[in-house]
């Protein structure tokens, strides 16, 4: 296993592991452990989430430790009038992938069949245009997600959103692609 990275030596023996184990013994869901509970939270801030979150996720925590905020990252349309506070730039953050995040190329699949869903937290209005770019290319998609067929290499995504507010840029997500 020298020079050899564990997504390319062991991720795939584990997987086939618990691929063989899964089928031999099959799957049970999650036993919540005790003095636990669980709660919903924002996706993007981890905070309680508020009336203008697009999305909310269920955690689970430590009891007497769910998140004391509220999600402070997305505002309310009546809040983004004219004269008002503006949506916050990480409001255009990308959801997925995350900074940093390796993925491989399946030699076992069809190159065609084989992309990265990326994806905001930002729900779609009349007045809203999406546009993706990896590497500077414009992906063909004006939606909050968008297809990409995986490419080996380092690669970079962002998103714009046009609104009645002008153009938020999220944040440049680098990531890469192994062969």
């Amino acid at each position: 296993m020298r020079r050899v990275s564990g997504i390319a030596g062991a991720a795939p023996i584990l997987r086939d592991a618990a691929l063989i184990l899964e089928k031999k013994f099959g799957s049970r869901p999650f036993p919540v452990p005790p003095k636990t509970q669980t709660a919903l939270v924002c996706p993007l801030s981890g905070d309680s989430p508020g009336p203008a979150c697009p999305d909310s996720m269920e955690e689970i925590f430590a009891k007497g430790r769910l998140p004391a905020k509220t999600c402070a990252l997305h505002t309310s349309p009546a809040r983004n009038s004219p004269g008002t506070r503006k949506t916050p730039p990480h409001a255009a953050a990308i959801l997925f992938p995350q900074p940093g995040e390796i993925f491989k190329i399946d030699p076992a699949s069809p190159r065609k069949s084989q992309a990265l869903l990326l994806r905001s937290g930002v729900k779609p209005n009349p007045e809203t245009r999406f546009t993706w770019k990896v590497d500077s290319q414009e992906l063909p998609s004006t939606g909050p997600t968008a297809w990409w067929p995986l490419t080996p290499g380092r690669h970079r995504a962002t998103l714009s959103i046009q609104g009645v507010h002008g153009v938020i840029r999220s944040n440049p997500v680098s990531f890469r692609v192994l062969p």
